[in-house]
């Protein structure tokens, strides 16, 4: 049995006006608590902003509480420190990070989220267990966890924190976004896995050809989008949308394609159907996440931006360092079809929408890698 109790000021007297402090939470264990349920729990009361989690078990904190206490601390960034009263676990200095702004911690998920996707789709030189892809996806939950619980600290206090900038979009913009890129992870760990099956069956180069030009592209918007998360544009947005449809769409249809490409007197086994599967189902959903984020910026900008009118557009926030070496970026998108139609045109090169008729037309150019472009200014560091 496990029950959580908010502690507050029992008095319910008010807190000084410049800073709110927030509320422990008591967690109540019976003797033999599920380790995943006590786990969850103490989840729930990071997430939720409480400054302290006190463990309470009947009979004394026992051994292997102590063991999910002492996972969940390994799983969370900062110095996190346990110490006991009265019998009880207390895990306090929860709020290291509190002056972090959400914009900054959702790209750093974002840059993990990415790259762990491309470690993914590459060949390793030894096997990578289903543990050790998972292992690799706690900083991605990590940071999930810490943009949720920053979302919660803000409400709580009713302002931002002192001196950090929040970025373009409203906080339940960033919520959504990182859940966005949690699933992105989680997707990523699934390809590691279900690849490793695929390779394992001997595909033929054409087959590898065609499923390593379709990852790129996937990576590619994955990348594009994260940008857009950080300079929204309605136009660039709705051009990029159009993208994520057709990349869908080719996901849905290039298991035939892959599977007529492999050069064999017998049809491929069935564990490298099943796998090849997984893995474009997997890249299909990466890629809608994807739109999920363009959409996460239409739906939460706030503040200027720049849709080749010309208008002036602030720079993405620091922490969006999507490609080595590059301190800030710019989205290069524009919607070539209104700029046909309007005769406008802008210093972005424009997004080549795809030929429907041919799903395998959305095939890797030159400027997908060109959507992110350097802007002027130096980088901030908060």
């Amino acid at each position: 049995m496990i029950g959580a109790q908010t502690m507050g000021d029992p008095q319910g007297r008010q807190r000084p006006a410049r800073r709110r402090s927030l509320p422990g939470r008591r967690v109540e264990l019976g003797p033999n608590p599920e380790p995943e349920h006590l786990f969850r729990e103490l989840i729930a009361a990071y997430l939720a902003g409480s400054s302290r989690i006190t463990i309470h078990q009947q009979g004394g904190v026992r051994i292997p509480t102590r063991a999910v206490v002492e996972s969940f601390r390994s799983r969370i960034d900062g110095p996190v420190a346990i110490g006991e009263e009265d019998a009880d676990l207390v895990l306090f200095n929860l709020d290291p990070n509190e002056h972090r702004s959400i914009a900054t911690v959702t790209f750093r998920q974002g840059q993990h989220a990415l790259d762990l996707l491309r470690e993914a789709g590459r060949e390793p030189k030894e096997p990578i267990s289903e543990a050790e892809w998972a292992a690799r996806d706690d900083v991605v939950d990590r940071l999930a966890w810490e943009v949720h619980r920053l979302v919660t600290m803000r409400r709580q206090q009713g302002r931002p924190h002192p001196g950090v900038a929040e970025g373009r979009l409203d906080p339940v913009g960033w919520l959504e976004a990182s859940r966005s890129l949690e699933r992105i992870g989680d997707h990523a760990v699934l390809i590691g896995v279900h690849l490793a099956t695929w390779r394992a069956t001997r595909p033929g180069e054409a087959e590898r050809r065609l499923l390593d030009e379709y990852y790129r592209q996937a990576c590619d918007y994955v990348s594009s989008a994260l940008v857009l998360l950080g300079d929204p544009r309605p136009g660039s947005a709705n051009a990029a949308l159009d993208l994520g449809e057709a990349l869908r769409v080719t996901a849905q249809t290039l298991l035939d394609r892959l599977l007529a490409a492999r050069v064999s007197a017998s049809p491929p086994p069935p564990n490298a159907i099943v796998a090849l599967g997984w893995v474009l189902h997997s890249l299909e959903r990466v890629v809608a996440y994807g739109e999920d984020l363009v959409e996460i910026a239409l739906d939460h900008a706030r503040g200027p931006w720049q849709d080749g009118e010309g208008e002036s557009v602030s720079a993405i926030p620091s922490g969006a360092e999507l490609s080595r070496g590059r301190a800030r970026t710019s989205v290069g998108v524009r919607d070539s079809r209104a700029a046909s139609r309007t005769g406008t045109a802008t210093a972005c090169p424009a997004i080549p929408l795809p030929d429907r008729a041919d799903p395998l037309s959305v095939a890797h150019d030159p400027s997908l890698s060109a959507l992110k472009r350097d802007v002027g200014g130096t980088e901030h560091h908060e």
